[in-house]
This record gives C-alpha cells, structure tokens and sequence, in this order.
C-alpha cells in the first residue's frame, strides 16, 4: 500500500528494492 503512495514520487525505490540488484549487476 506504501509503494502506491511514493509510486508516483519514488516508483523506482520500491521496485529498486528487488529489481536493482539483478538490474544492476546485469
């Protein structure tokens, strides 16, 4: 429910939480 409302402000913080790291390191 917190990811909705920073969704628009930090969308990539919540999914940066899980995707970064493999993203990244890609």
């Amino acid at each position: 429910m917190e990811n909705k409302g920073v969704n628009s402000s930090t969308r990539c913080i919540p999914s940066s939480h899980m995707k970064p790291p493999i993203y990244q390191y890609s």
